[in-house]
This record gives structure tokens, C-alpha cells and sequence, in this order.
């Protein structure tokens, strides 16, 4: 007995053209079509162009709508799309391709386990035996947990020194989404929906750096990565060479910085010689010249000590004053990693510092490798909770070891301008690798100064150490032994540097150009004359404008009244004959291009904007 129910028909997706997808529609389309007894080889071929599209259709677009063309057809697509070793790669790409898990949540693991198991399946369906590539699919699943899970995973296997098997993993991670979806129920929808919205990208992170040394100012001297006041050609200029130079750089002459002018400069240092409001760079004593040669090259000062230059009094009195204290340099853990992207890896030189809630990386490393990144709103933080600049990207990629190429992770980092200025701030001459002891250092160079393309955060800094600590070296250095080498920290000795500290501030005590920059100042601007074509133009505007019926505005043309077609003499009118009929001759060669410039001439007629003359006028 036949069914009464009736069952909905079934049809397949229209096939564009692409291996993932043939196997779907090559088997829908052969149980509806193909083994349907009812439909003739010419009706089979006309569903089978209804399904295609693109490429698909392209194969088959010279095949005639007749019986014997379906075969052909459907043999073209087999021999096209039937390559069984491209599917198999589009699954492997898959898998070796996994998302990691940035978020301890349900949807998350379960995308991934999902990626997985489709990969196995289908990997079985095309007789790939999978059966011994469990420690293949436990790695790589392993691989792109979140921390808290990977933990418990590893605290559930009971043989630590044996290969886990993937049916294990699978089962622990089906029980793992089940417990965080309880979790998420339990808690209330909108709680968690609320905390959860807080941590997706979309919402603004904050992050604390307590590496705090970007310097994004460059010097308008010498073009370094410094402000105008610590440049040292700056420095060994006299008073009245760098109020030239800060006058011509625009610089505020109150704190020698760039975007304001004295006057509205809201810095409240004073120079330290005479009290007044001006930098104390640009200062000029006027007692008898010194030898300053000392102080400008940092020579002969002690600690807690400083010294005045002078120089003679001039026309308009400056006064300049340098303080010079000494403080002592640190050596900051600097390492050479692998940043690989795609297969390929570059060299860059990293800043490990534990005391940043995260990592970042340079812009310059981000598009030199075109490095995937994701929009994000971060705002960061230094000492005291001091606002330092947004961060509006967030890159992803993967991170080796030189020293230990099986160490490799993946992570994240956010991408800003620059990561940091030169480290360590200054060379230290008086290292040379014979002074240390023989270790295998991350950065063999770490004693000279050079750029940070990678700081490497608190985050990722527990994944990174070894537990081989030296103390000593060279009297006040600490090596750590980390998965990227030998790492040194700590105070330097005897390095000890000479630290200007400048007060920016400038007055000039010439009363009569005070009074002259005054007045400048505060003069009223001049009374703008017009010309005699302005003021013609004007009266044209003032007695021609008018707002018609329709809501527009229509202005007679400023015309000159000699240049007005007829209005003097006969020669402007066989001057503009002459240039009609030039034209309509020209127009004669090219029919087509005369066709539209009648249909242009003719719209102006309608539309009003010409009028035909009947006869000449002679006026």
C-alpha cells in the first residue's frame, strides 16, 4: 500500500563549481534526478543546467539541449571535479588550520570539537585510514585550547608519559561544553550574556604596560626618536642659536614643545636661574662668559651637583642654565624569536617584560608578514594608571624558538605604532662576549642598543621560563634560562649616565620688542580692498539674483561689457560666426558625434536655456 502522507519535494543547491561541495551535489543529484525512472535523458539534462552555475555551467555551455548530451555533460563534471586527492587536501588544510580558542565558552569548544570529528568523517568516507593519526589529532586539538581547559584535559590523563587517544579527548571535550552550557544556565542568561559581551573584541580592553619608554616625537634637528630638548646637537648650540632654531621649528618657546605657542603654553615651570617664564635652555646670564664645555659634553658632574653656563649679554637678554644629575642603567631581557605565519618565519627582536598584562607587536611586523588581525578597542595604560594610546587592531600568529625549534605557540598581540624605543637605551662598551660567561644567550647582543619589534607580556611569560637561574654575572646581572635561551636582567655597574634634566622656559627682556610682538599680536587686521572687476561683479550679483517660481536662484554672468557677444563692434560677431561655422564643418566629418551634439542643442531649446533668433541683430 502506497503512503498517504504527503512528502515535501527535494532538490538540491544550485553547484558553482568547487571540490568541496561536488560530493554533496554529485550524490543528490544522481538519487533525484539521475535514478529517477520518469525523466528522459533530455529532461535530466535540462535540471542539471538548471543546477549549475559559474565554472560548472562554463564546461557544459556548448553541450545542445538534446538526449545524448546528458551524458556528455554529466561526464564532463566527473572528470572535472572527481579529484579525490584535492577533497582530501581541503580537509587536512582544515584541520591543520584550526581556530584557537580565545574564550573558555561552550560555542567555542564545540566549533572545534565539531571541525574535528567532520574532518575524521570525511577523511573515512574517502578510505583514508585515520586509524593510527590519533596523537596527530590530539596535538593539533590540544594545540588551540584556552589555558584553563588545556589544563584540566591534562590533568584527566592518567598515563602522563603515553599518547593519549583522540576518542578520549573527544569524549573529555563533549563533557567539558556540556559542564560550561550548565554553568552558563545556571548563572543566568543575562549575567552571562552581560560578562560575555564585556569580553568579545567589540567592547573596550584596557591594558596595563609597565614598560613605559614609546617615544613617538621625533627631533626637529637631527630627526631622531627624541624631543627637541634632549637632542644633543640642540644642547651644544649656544642660547641665541636654539631660540633661532626653536623659532624656526615653531616650537613653544615656554617647554620647547611642537603644536602651541607661548602664550597659550599651560606648562608652570620657571627657569631655575632667574624665576622668569621661559625655558632655561634658552637663558642667557649676564655675567661674564664661562667655559661650558663640561656641562654641554656631560664631563667633570657629579652626583647631586649641577653647573651654570653663561654667556655675554646681548641686545635682547636670554638666560640659559643646564642641570645635569647621574642615575644608573638597567639591562632589560631582550630575545631573538621566530614570528611564522603560513610556514614561512622572520627573525625579530623581542622584549620580555612580565610586568604587561599582554603582548604586542609593531605595525611594521604586521604588514611586513600581512599578519591576520581583528578589530579591537584597547586602551593603554603605564605607571599610575596614565592613559599612553588606543590600540585598534589585534594580530594572530605563531611564535618559535631559535634555540628550541620544537617550542612553538600561537598567540595573540595587539598592534601599535611602535613597541618601544632602542634597547637597552645605550650600548654598554665596556661588555664584550669574552667578559660572560659561555651561555646560550637569546640575545647574544644584549648589551647593545637596537629596536624592539615584540614585547612578550605576563601572559605568555610562565610558558617561556626554565628554572636555571645564574646570579652574579659580571657582578650585578641575572640570567634566567627561558625556551628562547639565556635571558639577562639587572642594574649595571659602573654604567653610570650622565641624565640632562631641562627646563623649558623663555622670556626676552627688551621691553621694546615685547611691546612690538605686542602690538603684533594684537593688531586688527587691514580693511579688504576690492578692485573695480570685484566691485562690477558685486552690483551684477546685488541686481540680478532673483529666486524664481520653481525654488531656484538665477544670477546674470559677470560679463564685461566690452566682451559681451554684439555689444560693441560687428567683430565679436563674425569672430563667433566663424567659430559656429568651423565647427558645424567639423561636425560634418563625424555624423555620429554631430547626432548627439543636435540632441544636446535641442534639449537646451526645450529646457529654455537658449532661445532661437529669427533674424540678426546688428547692435
Amino acid at each position: 500500500m502506497s503512503s498517504s502522507i504527503s512528502v515535501p519535494p527535494c532538490g538540491t543547491e544550485v553547484f558553482h563549481g568547487d571540490y568541496v561541495t561536488w560530493p554533496s551535489f554529485r550524490d543528490l543529484f544522481t538519487a533525484i534526478y539521475i535514478n529517477n525512472k520518469k525523466l528522459s535523458p533530455v529532461e535530466k539534462l535540462y535540471h542539471l543546467f538548471q543546477k549549475t552555475s559559474g565554472e560548472a555551467r562554463e564546461i557544459n555551455k556548448n553541450i545542445p539541449l538534446t538526449a545524448e548530451g546528458f551524458e556528455i555533460a554529466w561526464a564532463n563534471l566527473k572528470s572535472q571535479y572527481e579529484n579525490k586527492r584535492i577533497l582530501i587536501n581541503n580537509q587536512l588544510r582544515i584541520l591543520f588550520n584550526l581556530p584557537h580558542c580565545t574564550q573558555e565558552s561552550a560555542s567555542c569548544l564545540k566549533k572545534l570539537h565539531r571541525d574535528i570529528t567532520n574532518c575524521i568523517s570525511v577523511l573515512r568516507l574517502y578510505k583514508i585510514d585515520v586509524g593510527s593519526w590519533d596523537p596527530i589529532f590530539v596535538f593539533q586539538c590540544s594545540t588551540k585550547l584556552p589555558k584553563l581547559t588545556l589544563s584540566l584535559w591534562e590533568q584527566s590523563v592518567e598515563e602522563k608519559t603515553e599518547l593519549p587517544k583522540w576518542e578520549d579527548l573527544c569524549k573529555f571535550l563533549t563533557e567539558r561544553f556540556h559542564t560550561l552550557e550548565s554553568v552558563s544556565d545556571m548563572m543566568g542568561s543575562q549575567d552571562f550574556a552581560s560578562r560575555q559581551k564585556r569580553n568579545t573584541n567589540d567592547s573596550t580592553r584596557q591594558f596595563k604596560v609597565h614598560h613605559t619608554t614609546v617615544n613617538k616625537q621625533r627631533c626637529t634637528l637631527c630627526k631622531e626618536s627624541h624631543v627637541l630638548k634632549s637632542c644633543p646637537k640642540f644642547m651644544n648650540m649656544s642660547p641665541k642659536q636654539r631660540i633661532s632654531a626653536a623659532s624656526r621649528d615653531k616650537s613653544c618657546l615656554n617647554c620647547l614643545a611642537q603644536g602651541h605657542t607661548a602664550s597659550k603654553c599651560f606648562s608652570k615651570g620657571v627657569c631655575v636661574n632667574c624665576g622668569a617664564k621661559h625655558h632655561t635652555l634658552l637663558h642667557i646670564s649676564k655675567e661674564p662668559p664661562q667655559n661650558h664645555a663640561g656641562v654641554a659634553n656631560g664631563s667633570n658632574v657629579t652626583q647631586g651637583q649641577s653647573k651654570q653656563s653663561t654667556e655675554a649679554p646681548s641686545t635682547s637678554q636670554d638666560v640659559r642654565a643646564y642641570h645635569t644629575s647621574v642615575s644608573n642603567r638597567t639591562m632589560l631581557a631582550t630575545a631573538w624569536i621566530y614570528v611564522m605565519k603560513d610556514g614561512l618565519s622572520y627573525k625579530v627582536r623581542a622584549l620580555i617584560d612580565p610586568c604587561s598584562d599582554d603582548t604586542f607587536i609593531s605595525n611594521k611586523i604586521q604588514k611586513l608578514l600581512n599578519l591576520p588581525t581583528k578589530s579591537v578597542s584597547a586602551e593603554i595604560s603605564g605607571l599610575g594608571g596614565e592613559y599612553l594610546a588606543k590600540c585598534s587592531k589585534i594580530a594572530y600568529f605563531s611564535i618559535a624558538s631559535i634555540v628550541k625549534p620544537a617550542f612553538s605557540v600561537d598567540i595573540d598581540a595587539l598592534v601599535v605604532q611602535d613597541v618601544t624605543g632602542n634597547v637597552p637605551t645605550h650600548s654598554f662598551g665596556n661588555m664584550t662576549p669574552g667578559q660572560l660567561p659561555n651561555l646560550e644567550y637569546a640575545d647574544p647582543h644584549f648589551y647593545q642598543t637596537g629596536p624592539v619589534d615584540l614585547l612578550i607580556g605576563g601572559n605568555l611569560y610562565p610558558l617561556i621560563l626554565l628554572e636555571e637561574v645564574k646570579l652574579g654575572i659580571l657582578g650585578s646581572l641575572v640570567a634566567q634560562h627561558t625556551v628562547f635561551g639565556w635571558i639577562v636582567t639587572g642594574p649595571t655597574n659602573g654604567a653610570k649616565s650622565r641624565r640632562l634634566v631641562r627646563f623649558s622656559h623663555c622670556t626676552r627682556v627688551s621691553i621694546d620688542e615685547q611691546l612690538t610682538r605686542f602690538w603684533e599680536i594684537e593688531e586688527v587686521a587691514k580693511k579688504t580692498t576690492y578692485s573695480v572687476d570685484d566691485l562690477a561683479c558685486e552690483e551684477i550679483y546685488k541686481k540680478s539674483t532673483i529666486r524664481t517660481a520653481n525654488g531656484r536662484y538665477r544670477v546674470d554672468l559677470p560679463f564685461r561689457p566690452e566682451n559681451l557677444l554684439g555689444s560693441s563692434t560687428t567683430t565679436n560677431r563674425y569672430v563667433a560666426l566663424y567659430q559656429f561655422l568651423r565647427n558645424e564643418r567639423s561636425l560634418a566629418r563625424k555624423p555620429e558625434l554631430k547626432s548627439m551634439y543636435d540632441e544636446v542643442i535641442n534639449e537646451y531649446l526645450s529646457l529654455g536655456h537658449m532661445e532661437k533668433v529669427d533674424s540678426p541683430r546688428n547692435n
